[in-house]
């Protein structure tokens, strides 16, 4: 289901896009779904993605997606998600976001819209931390025009080179009554694999309706620098927001043009209503980079760690090693040109996460990564 998201209205990043990073990938998806609504359905999706870096602390993802199923009914989709972090406040990272999707479906007819705003504050720690939020929106499915309001509360941990996050969002829907939805997530990786998982329970606040439950496990495996294999199954919850019901659904496919894991469940599945994943967590105890007249010298502090790595868009997000100076630092020289670079540390191949002192961004694929702006 879609729910709460994102940022600052398009249109005023818009004028910044010129000197903007731009990536841009498609996803192919082969989905098996079934519900009461539509009944057993095979389709196979097709969805280009861009995603613009308009400014540090910025990114906007534009996308669109066209699906055909078995029985020759077709949709079209096109969404934009856009995040804006400002800078840390003490220990507290403001984050504002905006989404917004749009539907049609064979046949014509009437069109199915979704807009929603959200605000919220982040306190990270080393390990762990926690965010609190809100805010609202209005969805029509062509027949019903809802209005939508939520509250956004929860935390995560990393234990081990596990990830785990919990959330809870009471939200109400006007008209649809309430509900209250508590979710918990995990993902894990190891070296080209990425296993994640989730579950969620709903306890609605009206007469007559049941309360539902859904969970999902997804595997995805970069195969390639610019190709990565994605599956998933499981059950997904009803969007009142949009007029959508729950359902059980097997999904498999595969991502073209991006160096980094997709998210595993898949554009098709991809869901803006979920536990999001957190501002990044510092990695390192400290970091710097000097400049040569030949090269960037990237300096870590980590005294206790036996495996530094580094990657970015100037590694093709291939992990690089460090090596440990006689101070006790771990440092790497590289060429590194001028300008406005997203990266990442790893320690002892744990979760992958910036550096204090470095400006986060959310990635393409619901990631946190590190903004180094070199001169």
């Amino acid at each position: 289901m879609v729910h709460p998201c994102r940022i600052l209205p398009l249109v005023l990043l818009l004028p910044c896009t010129a000197a903007a990073q731009v990536r841009a990938w498609a996803d192919v998806d082969v989905t098996r779904v079934e519900s009461d609504v539509v009944g057993e359905s095979w389709g196979v999706t097709f969805a280009p993605s861009v995603l613009f870096e308009p400014m540090p602390g910025a990114v906007v993802l534009v996308g669109g997606a066209y699906g055909r199923h078995a029985d020759n009914h077709w949709a079209m989709q096109g969404t934009f998600d856009a995040t804006l972090t400002p800078s840390r406040i003490g220990p507290v990272v403001p984050e504002l976001s905006m989404s917004g999707a749009a539907l049609t479906r064979a046949g014509g007819g009437s069109g199915n819209i979704l807009a929603l705003a959200r605000g919220r504050l982040h306190w990270t720690g080393s390990r762990g931390g926690v965010w609190a939020g809100g805010g609202g929106g209005a969805g029509d499915d062509g027949v019903v025009a809802r209005t939508i309001a939520f509250a956004d509360v929860g935390g995560w941990a990393f234990l081990g080179p596990t990830m785990v996050s919990a959330a809870l969002l009471p939200t109400s829907v006007d008209p649809g009554g309430g509900y209250l939805d508590a979710e918990l997530a995990l993902g894990a990786s190891w070296r080209r694999l990425e296993i994640t998982a989730g579950a969620g329970r709903r306890w609605w606040r009206k007469e007559g309706v049941d309360d539902e439950s859904w969970a999902s496990v997804g595997l995805q495996l970069q195969f390639l620098r610019q190709l990565a294999f994605t599956a998933t199954v499981g059950r997904f919850p009803s969007d009142p927001a949009r007029g959508f019901g729950d359902g059980r659904y097997l999904q498999f496919g595969a991502r073209v043009g991006a160096s980094r894991g997709p998210d595993a469940s898949g554009w098709a599945l991809r869901q803006a209503y979920r536990s999001r994943p957190p501002i990044a967590r510092p990695v390192v105890r400290a970091f710097e980079v000097r400049s040569t007249a030949t090269a960037r010298v990237f300096v870590v502090q980590a005294p206790a760690a036996t495996l530094v790595e580094l990657a970015g868009d100037f590694t093709d997000w291939e992990p690089i090693p460090l090596l440990r100076a006689p101070d006790g630092t771990w440092r790497l020289e590289r060429a590194v040109p001028a300008g406005s670079h997203q990266f990442n540390l790893r320690v002892d191949g744990g979760g992958w996460g910036a550096p204090p002192g470095v400006p986060t961004v959310r990635d393409e694929f619901g990631g946190v990564v590190g903004v180094l702006v070199l001169d």
